[in-house]
């Protein structure tokens, strides 16, 4: 893991605590919560990205687990976070394949539990089983504030056992891959 690029200092200045609960990404008027659970990571880093297919991060914030974890969920609330934000994690912990944990600090990480995912033109699946970063390949979620989108994730994981990925907005997978809406947050991004 890196230095926390200068770009973020500003932002890592103004974040708050946040709540453990709910998990995922979670809007309100002055930003978002964001919380996440592992139990064995030693480190996490909330990575923002303005646009779908950038290869790095804008802003990247270090969550403080002495203030920002309880138990072992690690959670902030970053202010001004609009809905549509792009956003991954990277996670630090023990590389111990014996017992079943493989943490990859260089490798950007979904939750399963967020209400959007966006696809990158170049997302390849078998980056994430390579060595070395897969941020300009990798898919990464994106905050929604949509009511229905709520309902549509929780029935899908109902139904299917499990968490299932949609674009924001109305749009298909294959829709947003063939469409020209340029999918880049330089008017939702944080100020």
């Amino acid at each position: 893991m890196g230095k926390i690029p200068e770009r973020a200092s500003a932002v890592a200045e103004e974040i708050q605590a946040g709540k453990s609960s709910p998990l995922g990404a979670t809007l309100s008027l002055k930003g978002a919560n964001f919380s996440v659970y592992s139990k064995h990571a030693t480190g996490i880093e909330l990575l923002f990205f303005d646009c779908v297919d950038d290869g790095r991060p804008a802003r990247v914030i270090r969550i403080n687990p002495a203030t920002n974890r309880t138990y072992h969920y690690w959670h902030v609330f970053v202010p001004g976070v609009k809905a549509g934000q792009i956003y991954g994690y990277r996670v630090e912990g023990p590389f111990d394949p014996a017992s079943g944990m493989r943490f990859d600090s260089a490798k950007v990480l979904i939750v399963s539990y967020g209400r959007g995912t966006v696809v990158p033109k170049n997302y390849s699946r078998e980056a994430a089983r390579k060595e070395g970063d897969n941020a300009a390949v990798a898919m990464n979620g994106n905050a929604s504030d949509d009511p229905a989108a709520r309902t549509f994730y929780r029935n899908v994981r109902k139904s299917r056992g499990g968490p299932y990925h949609r674009p924001p907005g109305n749009l298909s997978t294959s829709q947003l891959r063939r469409s020209s809406i340029p999918l880049c947050l330089t008017a939702l991004s944080i100020s």
